[in-house]
């Protein structure tokens, strides 16, 4: 790893774990998961994942972040989100989050 890689560490690992549990926790107050609050949790999340060494572009976590953000992005923002779609990305958004955290473990 590169010292520029090495030293911006903290602050993305911070921040992605900082979305993921405000992504998270906003999917379990089930009636205010609207679109307009989820796709900035998702945008960032996107920004630093793809990026973070031994991850990538095509790593798992990056294909489905992107596949929520696109589905997400044909809604009308103030849309909440439905209790089976709001479950479904809980799950993944714990998923996402426990591989970073595996990966920031083999760093």
């Amino acid at each position: 790893i590169e010292f520029n890689q090495l030293k911006d560490l903290p602050r993305k690992s911070a921040d992605y774990v900082a979305n993921a549990i405000e992504l998270i926790d906003l999917l379990k107050l089930r009636t205010i998961a609207k679109v307009e609050y989820i796709i900035p949790l998702l945008d960032e999340m996107f920004s630093i994942v793809p990026n973070f060494p031994n991850i990538g572009q095509e790593h798992w976590i990056v294909v489905e972040i992107e596949g929520w953000r696109k589905d997400l992005l044909s809604e009308k923002p103030s849309s909440v989100l439905s209790e089976e779609l709001c479950e479904k990305l809980e799950f993944d958004a714990v998923r996402w989050l426990n591989e970073f955290r595996r990966n920031l473990k083999e760093i």
